[in-house]
């Protein structure tokens, strides 16, 4: 897993040098699901980006007529079984490449949920965040449990791949976090984020 990571990241670097990194958090941007992809899986999609949404500003739509003009593209592929569930190609046309859940579900211990706890990481790469954080953070890709909200270095990281433009900051998020548990069969299910209040 270490290796792939490192081979996620180094593909992130190229993109970045060649200056392919060019999607703007401040303006709209499109997620488009491939068309396989039923009402469910876009809606764990739009559930995960609104939690980019309501932290930082963000503003990904789900999108499946991309009439946005930033677009990322939104689908399964088996070669985003050899990293963490999940794969960030940040040279146009940008794309997130999950796992199919039938395989990536059998290798994670049947964890519920598997399909959020991906998007919402894959998210932070195509918010132009190139690294992966160390602690209990959704932008660490080895991570066993989900976060209940996004980490300081979280926060520090899409300040620091953003910081030219960074969009009016949000609320802090709820996670809803979800226990470790090896004996649940995976059920895919919607569950969104929201302002925490104090």
């Amino acid at each position: 897993m270490k290796r792939a990571a490192a081979a996620q990241q180094l593909l992130l670097l190229v993109s970045t040098l060649a200056g392919c990194r060019a999607l703007d958090v401040t303006q709209p941007i499109a997620l488009v699901p491939e068309v396989s992809w039923n009402t469910l899986e876009a809606g764990i999609l739009a559930d995960a980006a609104e939690c980019w949404n309501l932290q930082f500003g963000t503003q990904f739509r789900v999108d499946r007529d991309a009439t946005i003009e930033q677009q990322v593209r939104v689908g399964y592929s088996d070669a985003a079984c050899l990293d963490a569930g999940g794969l960030t190609i940040a040279a146009p046309p940008v794309r997130v490449a999950v796992c199919p859940l039938s395989y990536m579900v059998s290798i994670h211990a049947k964890r519920s949920h598997v399909l959020m706890d991906v998007l919402i990481h894959e998210l932070g790469h195509v918010a132009n965040i190139l690294g992966h954080a160390s602690g209990h953070s959704v932008m660490n890709s080895e991570s066993i449990l989900r976060p209940e909200q996004f980490s300081n270095e979280d926060i520090a990281l899409f300040n620091d791949a953003n910081a030219d433009a960074l969009p009016a900051p949000g609320c802090t998020v709820r996670i809803p976090a979800e226990p470790y548990d090896d004996t649940v069969a995976y059920h895919p299910g919607r569950e969104g984020c929201a302002c925490e209040t104090p």
